[in-house]
């Protein structure tokens, strides 16, 4: 109701201090959370949700939204030897030189799979200045309301100074969720890749337990529509995922939590 003191001192909008469900506490093994009711604007449990966290994996969420502002989906791409020199770690799917993959399904290896280096091939489809791309990710963040974050790579690759904290992450979550293009691929568990002019088609996966009902996890919950986890370089684990209901239009942000929970 709108008499509830929670309300009255501030859990509207996704800026709200006080969260509907109860004070803000520290979780053993979470430090920083986030819940919030997009269907009704209510921030519903948080605690810790602007301290300063890394981002990890969760970075290509804003890389997804800025190549989906600049990009064509149905451009097809050619793969570069200098960008697959450029780009650390192999993390994702292998691209070979002179592949051409639309970037359709380069979105999807990239929000599926966390994919490095399709990554950097879609980046470089759509600006040749790898610094200004990610001027345009913290401009972003900052259009959104974003005041603790600050990228910089594309892909989230360890960085002291590449930071952001929940209630950010739950804005750039809720701007995905309003961009058709990122969200189709945010909110898809499993997908095949068309075949290439050097390679059949990929299957890739999310490898969320809680989303993806393929991995036979007891963890799964048919309410998630949406997902993406990451890992910092010391092993803290990072989610952010959708869920709703007939009542509900949730985002949540977990970042920094250990896990005790097996599959």
């Amino acid at each position: 109701a709108e008499t509830d003191m929670s309300i009255e001192q501030g859990c509207r909008t996704i800026e709200g201090k006080q969260s509907l469900l109860g004070p803000m506490e520290d979780l053993a093994l979470a430090p920083s959370v986030f819940f919030y009711d997009k269907s009704n604007e209510t921030l519903v449990y948080a605690t810790n949700p602007d301290a300063p966290q890394y981002p990890a994996g969760l970075v290509k969420l804003m890389t997804a939204l800025i190549i989906s502002q600049k990009g064509n989906m149905d451009d097809m791409v050619t793969v570069k030897q200098e960008t697959i020199e450029a780009c650390y770690g192999s993390y994702g799917i292998d691209l070979q030189a002179g592949e051409v993959m639309s970037m359709h399904d380069l979105m999807y290896a990239i929000l599926l799979e966390g994919a490095n280096l399709a990554t950097i091939v879609a980046v470089d489809h759509v600006c040749d200045d790898t610094d200004a791309f990610i001027a345009e990710m913290n401009a972003y963040a900052k259009e959104l309301g974003c005041t603790g974050t600050n990228f910089t790579n594309l892909y989230g690759f360890h960085d002291d100074q590449q930071v952001t904290t929940a209630r950010d992450m739950a804005k750039i979550l809720n701007a995905v969720c309003d961009d058709p293009i990122v969200w189709e691929a945010f909110s898809t568990y499993a997908y095949r890749t068309s075949a290439t002019n050097m390679a059949d088609e990929r299957r890739l996966y999310n490898p969320s337990f809680i989303f993806n009902k393929n991995l036979g996890s007891n963890h799964y919950d048919a309410r998630v529509t949406g997902c993406k986890i990451g890992e910092t370089v010391d092993g803290a684990r990072n989610i952010v995922a959708t869920a709703g209901n007939d009542n509900m239009d949730l985002i949540g942000v977990i970042l920094g939590s250990t896990s005790e929970i097996t599959p």
